[in-house]
């Protein structure tokens, strides 16, 4: 009961957030939770990761550098 109230409230807090920040912030958080649910998969549950989950996290990576690059803040 604990788990599913916390998670509950996580993403209502993420989807709370998301909504005021720009789209681009926006999209690279939501991305970025994949890149993050698979290194602790391979972390915690000694998942293998393959070539292709390599390459698609650094192009996740590379689009948050990319879309941030010439902000100003």
């Amino acid at each position: 009961m604990l788990g599913l109230v916390g998670m509950s409230v996580m993403t209502l807090t993420v989807q709370y957030g998301v909504t005021h920040l720009p789209v681009q912030k926006s999209a690279v958080i939501l991305l970025f939770k994949v890149v993050a649910g698979a290194v602790s998969a391979y972390l915690l549950a000694g998942e293998t990761l393959q070539i292709c989950d390599w390459i698609g996290g650094g192009l996740i990576v590379l689009g948050a550098y990319l879309s941030t690059r010439g902000e100003k803040t």
